[in-house]
């Protein structure tokens, strides 16, 4: 099995079979990595040095943090309606922990460090139900590698890494309309909500209130993956040169068959790539061209995270730790992990995205994603004093084709938003630069005396360009159309 810590790949089954002849049903399967759990849930586990402890609700929960409401809105023009809460049973969620007893899946927080662990929730508004699981992840040590967590262990020291934060639902698939707010009162645990959250949402937004919360919000995202598949003997040389060339050694690939006997072998193989790490992102570049459309899947998912928060303040002299610096979320398959990367020299956050070209309809794969900086590391990243009403957004692709647009800035509660959709796959770029503000002239003031002047911000205007089927639109104070594109009647 290849070794995680060394390669950002992740190797489906490999398992011997009692066939003859290679060809008659042995395959080479190579996929994007997506799962979604539906209706099952995760009771809080721990492996031998690390745990999540799962958050409770505060009917629960008092003395840790607690979701304290969960929110839907069922379409953009309904209100927000509060659900009611039930909390899960043993028999409903997955337990890894539960052949050692129910108490090795649930425990309490300590002085040491240790959050609450307790099971998911599951929330109900009339005919709607979903379960919502946010789990606090970290590690444990006592100087050695434990087989499970001694409690009782004074030398015991638990460290918290971040936290995940779930929506799951048979029902999710007509919720796409719908919008979740989820509120946690954080009590002291401000660690766990620190760094820089990403994951798959639209129309996002976090806010930190006045009274100790944290909330996040946004739509379920159609997430789609691609497979290629093919029989042994009929696996492409430059596939086997791909897996030589980048991945394969003996070392790490301990029980898996060389590459280059694949064509012979009589064991099916199973290959899948994630969004885990930038190096991910040759994989499908190279696999793309292969994804067969028959095997194309769509995957409804509300799902965001924090994991690497302790390592994002150390990134740039603009994060602080402690605090929570923002969130990215898309519904591509792969993404950049965590904050984007900041071009100092082009003054942008790029952030790379990738998904099939079309998804399990046949239909064109559009885009979304959205952008959130607390105002200050926005600030900073751009050094300003101030932020402006506008930001530029370009959107590139491979090719060398690129749809820029100029949109407006919102910000509220402490961050600023920025959000792209309807742009295509299945590997662009996207780059954020924020505008200068826009000075506003004072009157000179003259010797004879004179009314107060009013001063007159300028006025913005909106304008439509097409190229081709193209339409974006440009917002400032004289807009013009960028390169290619034409005004739009």
């Amino acid at each position: 099995m290849i070794k995680s810590t060394l390669l950002s790949v992740v190797l489906m089954m490999v398992f011997p079979l009692n066939i003859a002849h290679a060809e008659s049903s042995t395959s080479i399967t190579m996929s994007q990595q997506m799962t979604f759990e539906g209706d099952i849930g995760s009771t809080s586990t721990h492996s031998n040095n690390s745990f999540v402890a799962v958050v409770g609700t505060c009917a629960e929960i008092s003395d840790d943090m607690c979701v304290s409401k969960v929110e839907i809105k069922i379409s953009d023009s309904e209100p927000w309606q509060e659900m009611t809460s039930k909390r899960t049973n043993f028999n409903e969620l997955y337990c890894a922990a539960c052949s050692l007893g129910y108490t090795q899946a649930v425990w309490k927080r300590d002085t040491r460090g240790l959050p609450t662990g307790d099971l998911p929730s599951r929330w109900m508004k009339n005919d709607y139900n979903v379960l919502v699981q946010a789990g606090i992840a970290g590690s444990f040590s006592e100087g050695k590698e434990l087989n499970r967590p001694n409690w009782e262990s004074k030398n015991t020291k638990f460290d918290i890494h971040g936290m995940t934060i779930k929506i799951s639902s048979s029902q999710i698939s007509k919720l796409t309309n719908a919008s979740f707010k989820i509120t946690f009162d954080i009590k002291d645990r401000s660690e766990a909500v620190s760094g820089f959250f990403d994951g798959r949402l639209s129309d996002s937004h976090l806010e930190i209130t006045p009274k100790n919360e944290f909330i996040v919000e946004g739509k379920p995202v159609v997430v789609t993956s691609g497979t290629a598949s093919w029989s042994n003997s009929q696996i492409p040389d430059e596939v086997i040169d791909f897996f030589m060339k980048r991945y394969y050694t003996a070392q790490t690939w301990v029980g898996v068959p060389i590459p280059t006997s694949w064509k012979t072998s009589t064991t099916p193989f199973g290959y899948s790539f994630g969004n885990g790490q930038n190096r991910d992102f040759p994989a499908f570049d190279f696999f793309e061209k292969y994804f067969n459309e028959k095997l194309t899947k769509d995957t409804y998912v509300w799902s965001v995270s924090n994991f690497g928060a302790t390592w994002t303040p150390s990134l740039n002299k603009c994060f602080s730790p402690g605090k929570t610096s923002g969130m990215a979320t898309t519904n591509a398959n792969m993404y950049t992990p965590g904050i984007p990367e900041w071009d100092s020299v082009a003054q942008t956050l790029n952030f790379r995205i990738a998904s099939p070209h079309k998804n399990a309809s046949g239909e064109e794969t559009k885009g979304s994603y959205d952008l959130t900086l607390s105002e200050s590391v926005a600030k900073c990243f751009w050094n300003l004093s101030s932020l402006p009403e506008s930001a530029e957004l370009r959107i590139s692709y491979s090719d060398g084709a690129a749809e820029v647009a100029t949109v407006a800035l919102s910000s509220k509660n402490g961050f600023v938003y920025f959000n792209a959709k309807g742009f295509h796959f299945s590997s662009p770029n996207v780059k954020i630069k924020l505008n200068k503000p826009i000075p506003i002239a004072t009157p000179t003031a003259t010797p004879t005396p004179t009314p107060t002047a009013t001063v007159v911000p300028k006025i913005f205007k909106t304008i439509s360009c097409r190229n081709g089927k193209k339409i974006i639109k440009v917002l400032g104070s004289n807009p013009s159309c960028p390169k290619g594109y034409k005004k739009a009647s």
